[in-house]
């Protein structure tokens, strides 16, 4: 028997479910965009996958903007923070 040596393989493609914690989204989000043709899948033996490439596109497209200071304001007075 020969003695193989495997060198760790990076992951190519992801579950909806993993791309929705890696984007801090939830699953019905990331599911959503898919349905609305924003996210492409690949599926197969059951299951949708978002590859590495479709996820690099999709959050190169995305924008980031700052946190809107009256909401964020807004949510510590609900929390009792800010007065």
């Amino acid at each position: 028997m020969r003695n193989i040596c495997m060198q760790p393989v990076a992951k190519r493609a992801f579950t909806l479910r993993e791309v929705a914690k890696m984007v801090g989204r939830s699953y019905y989000t990331i599911h959503r965009m898919v349905l609305e043709g924003k996210i492409k899948v690949i599926q197969g033996f059951g299951v949708r996958m978002v590859s590495d490439k479709e996820l690099e596109r999709f959050l190169g497209q995305s924008e980031t903007r700052e946190p809107n200071p009256n909401r964020v304001n807004a949510q510590l007075k609900l929390q009792g923070g800010a007065q």
